[in-house]
């Protein structure tokens, strides 16, 4: 049941920049900035707050001579000596319109220093301009691309700055009613009808995908309100988060391969029927194909059907450790039915892709409104003691339900929220606080105490050292990593043509 924060970590840092990140980041970096400042006595605190203003140097004047030469040479493929920037890893590290509109600096200055300040520094001052972001949006119409230019001038230079924080689907809109600015100048929203023009909407924003399940988000009209933009906002979102059923756009070789290899195994053929059913996959109460789901897992070294075992290491390269995490229970209870023991396996792992994203998308609002620093939110990866964040705990709670009115456990929420657990809610219950506690004691810090509790029954806490569980060296999951959609629901294309 434990919940990575680092995580929350990683999604609080997007808006650090280059520069910024150095001075708080790993060993070998911090090792680079050592020597290119060791001629000016290296990481000073000098020479740290000069680092932290490095986007507001001036273009003509490097504050720390070289220094820009020497990291991005030691730290980053983008920049050589004598063939310059190169462009294609430049545009991998920011983004070609940043690289275009920083093209003209990459070949001026007067010696070798110069031309790589010249071209960095330009590449980091527009990383993160709300322009240059609209304009690596892929897709988009000429016409949206210029309604969402137009729509953000509404706002001033500082609170554009927010456009970023788009791309982590908050709850509430970060630049209010710009949504339905570019919606309204598009005309995809009918007011007379009092709907959607799902067409326009992908003709100009390329979503939601051709077969993408968007029942749900139209199901989203009935909790309107007068708020036009608040609702706008929430249902966009949920157009541009809903994913394909049958994907016959994006063609993975390997994907179709294992695929046709399965559903002929299983069912003796590959007919539209049988297509159909694996793009009802996520709502299987049953495995409808017998056996498909080892066979899918056995061929992308997830499963062992010899030993009737999961592939830990495998899952965890190929899928991360939050969703590893998510499952680690789930993938231990042996089963002497193999085909059973993956089927469940794999349903937990497409669930703990949705849930994952939900807990942390909830702990990071919570932290956010708590005003919490990255420092504090990092120690909770050692579960301490007492609250580093006073009532987080208790806002996730709130947020995720997991509590009745009367402070008795929805337990369902728990394991919804973290994973499926070691113990049963019966034999959670050691944990629950007493009603005199509850009565008498903070609500934050009972709350906070049953989690830790719960995590130490679940053996992710040593009571005797308090340090981390060992799980915490598993690497971060690529949340916004479809894997699993890559294997199981879009991956149908070339055989329903075949």
């Amino acid at each position: 049941m434990k919940m990575k924060m680092e995580y929350i970590l990683l999604l609080l840092s997007i808006a650090i920049s280059v520069c910024n990140a150095a001075i708080k980041s790993t060993t070998a970096e911090g090792r680079v900035i050592n020597e290119c400042l060791e001629r000016f006595g290296g990481l000073t605190h000098e020479n740290a707050e000069r680092l932290q203003r490095y986007k507001t140097w001036s273009e003509q004047n490097e504050e720390i001579p070289c220094f820009t030469k020497c990291y991005i040479s030691k730290m980053y493929d983008i920049y050589n000596e004598t063939a310059g920037f190169n462009r294609e890893n430049s545009i991998r590290k920011f983004s070609e319109p940043a690289y275009n509109a920083c093209s003209s600096h990459m070949w001026t200055g007067r010696n070798s220093c110069e031309v790589a300040y010249n071209g960095f520094h330009c590449l980091v001052k527009l990383e993160n301009d709300p322009l240059i972001q609209i304009d690596g949006i892929e897709l988009l119409s000429d016409v949206a691309r210029n309604a969402m230019r137009q729509c953000l001038f509404k706002f001033n230079d500082h609170d554009r700055q927010r456009l970023k924080e788009f791309s982590r689907f908050p709850v509430v809109e970060p630049l209010p009613c710009y949504t339905k600015c570019f919606m309204d100048s598009l005309g995809i929203y009918d007011i007379r009808r009092r709907q959607w023009r799902i067409d326009e909407m992908r003709r100009h924003l390329a979503v939601p995908k051709a077969f993408a399940n968007i029942e749900s988000c139209k199901a989203l009209s009935r909790r309107r309100n007068r708020n036009s933009c608040a609702w706008m906002y929430q249902e966009f979102t949920c157009f541009v988060l809903s994913k394909e059923e049958i994907n016959c756009f994006e063609q993975n070789d390997r994907d179709t391969a294992i695929l046709r290899k399965c559903l002929s195994r299983a069912s003796g053929n590959v007919a539209k029927e049988e297509l159909l059913k694996v793009a009802r996959y996520k709502n299987w109460t049953d495995e409808e194909i017998p056996c498909f789901t080892r066979c899918i897992a056995h061929e992308r070294n997830w499963f062992n059907i010899e030993e009737n075992k999961w592939n830990k290491a495998q899952l965890v390269e190929e899928l991360g450790g939050d969703m590893y995490n998510y499952c680690r229970f789930e993938l231990d209870r042996r089963y002497d039915d193999a085909c059973e023991f993956a089927y469940k396996g794999l349903k937990c792992l497409k669930l703990a892709e949705v849930q994952t994203r939900e807990t942390y998308t909830s702990l990071l609002n919570c932290a956010t409104n708590l005003n919490a620093s990255m420092e504090q939110l990092q120690r909770y990866g050692y579960f301490p003691a007492v609250e580093e964040i006073p009532c987080l705990f208790k806002c996730l709670a709130d947020k995720m339900n997991f509590y009745t009115p009367a402070y008795e456990w929805n337990f369902d929420n728990w394991i919804k929220a973290f994973g499926p657990v070691k113990y049963e809610q019966q034999e959670a219950f050691v944990c629950k606080a007493l009603k005199e506690k509850i009565d008498k004691t903070d609500t934050c810090s009972w709350m906070y105490e049953e989690y830790l509790c719960i995590e130490n029954l679940n053996y992710n806490i040593d009571p005797a050292s308090r340090t981390e569980s060992p799980l915490k060296n598993l690497d971060i999951a690529a949340i916004n990593n479809n894997n699993l959609d890559n294997t199981v629901n879009n991956e149908t294309d070339d055989s329903s043509k075949k």
